[in-house]
């Protein structure tokens, strides 16, 4: 009975988390603006760049590994470092689960049915008690700050925004039983936004996002394959932008994906037809088409999967030649002659060499930790987690 909830419940926060900002608009548009994609040339940007070439032998090795945290084998780890805290589960019970600190300490002694990430200093926390989950509000301490709602007890929640979480107060999901609480636990009448979607399970859900004037929404495909063994659930979704401030749709949902977390300078990553882009939503115009770009790479061959545009840039990774680093705006900074390279953090990258990972940084053509780890983490506020093996390790940058 615990184990088919908690499996649940887990599935439901990764869905909730892997959608971003879904909205269910209150009326549609009278008339809908058309994404307008900017004129790409049918040849190769990347073949015709004077872009200079990244090379692994022109980096300086600086790599310092002594600093290295052992994390228990006793631990399943969730490699995503939020706010300094990453979650962990015991390797023969997820469900028990805790909140491991950088420096390798736990939250708190005792373990959760389930937990959340951190989101503006706070976490939610799940409990089993007298055989019914309730969910309460910790600090970074550990310290529960929130217990109830007007008295009640709280079924489960997923995260903050702008000082606001969306409760569900209890395990029939529908829109009778979400509140918006502050962070003192007190109702908010009038969020700014509340709406309501179904999610796989059939269960009403409600989803608060309050970073950007524009917002994704999304709609299911009705039309499901799931005799197909390769079929993703979320391949069923199309997502489009909706206005908070006329409480319109500006697009219809057109796009296969959009990229979650946010916005980059109004900019972001979305994937239509097939094809790449780098979005300013705020204009909903393509400020670049990266597919036609970039030798007009499939989505089957180019690495979009966990692929996202920082302040940095954006690196694209292909299965049949190096990775490239673009800016921004998608214009080619560096060739290179990586297999594989991640996400540009505060100037590091994750690269690979020969199936194994470590980190380059780019400002100081270092490397800083050698490719002799089997997978890694986001980089977060100067810190990795890295797996060798079977052995997790938390790693600080100097």
């Amino acid at each position: 009975m615990v184990i088919t909830m908690k499996t649940k419940i887990v599935l439901i926060l990764v869905v909730v988390l892997t959608i971003f900002s879904a909205c269910t608009p209150a009326q549609n548009t009278e008339s809908e603006q058309s994404t307008s994609q900017s004129d790409t040339s049918s040849s190769s940007e990347e073949s015709t760049s004077t872009a200079s070439i990244l090379k692994l032998e022109d980096f300086k090795e600086n790599a310092d590994n002594s600093e290295d945290i052992m994390v228990s084998k006793e631990y399943w780890v969730d490699p995503t470092i939020i706010d300094d805290f990453f979650i962990i589960r015991k390797s023969n019970n997820d469900a028990e689960s805790n909140l491991m600190k950088t420096d390798g300490s736990l939250i708190s002694e005792e373990f959760y049915f389930n937990v959340s990430p951190f989101s503006e200093g706070l976490a939610v926390v799940q409990r089993i008690e007298e055989d019914k989950a309730r969910s309460y509000v910790i600090d970074k301490q550990g310290k529960v700050v929130i217990d109830n709602v007007n008295g009640e007890p709280i079924f489960s929640a997923i995260k903050f925004h702008n000082g606001m979480l969306a409760v569900m107060m209890s395990e029939d999901k529908n829109a009778d039983n979400m509140i918006c609480i502050d962070k003192q636990g007190k109702v908010v009448d009038n969020p700014p936004i509340t709406h309501t979607y179904n999610n796989f399970y059939g269960d009403q859900m409600m989803v608060l996002y309050l970073k950007h004037p524009r917002y994704t929404f999304y709609e299911n495909n009705t039309a499901k394959d799931e005799e197909n063994p390769d079929f993703n659930p979320l391949h069923a979704i199309k997502f489009g932008i909706y206005d908070l401030e006329t409480n319109k749709k500006v697009t219809e949902p057109i796009y296969h994906s959009i990229q979650y977390p946010a916005v980059v300078d109004d900019k972001t990553l979305i994937v239509k037809d097939n094809n790449l882009m780098i979005l300013d939503i705020t204009n909903n115009k393509v400020i670049k088409n990266l597919s036609e770009s970039y030798t007009q790479p499939l989505i089957g061959q180019l690495n979009v999967t966990g692929t996202y545009l920082t302040k940095d840039g954006v690196v694209l990774n292909f299965a049949d030649k190096p990775s490239i680093i673009l800016d921004a705006n998608g214009e080619l900074l560096f060739k290179t002659n990586f297999e594989k390279l991640g996400n540009i953090v505060d100037g590091k990258i994750a690269f690979w060499k020969e199936g194994k990972v470590g980190v380059l940084d780019l400002t100081k053509k270092e490397v800083i930790v050698k490719p002799e780890y089997d997978d890694i983490s986001n980089i977060y506020n100067g810190s990795v987690l890295l797996l060798k093996g079977e052995q997790w390790f938390i790693h600080k940058f100097k």
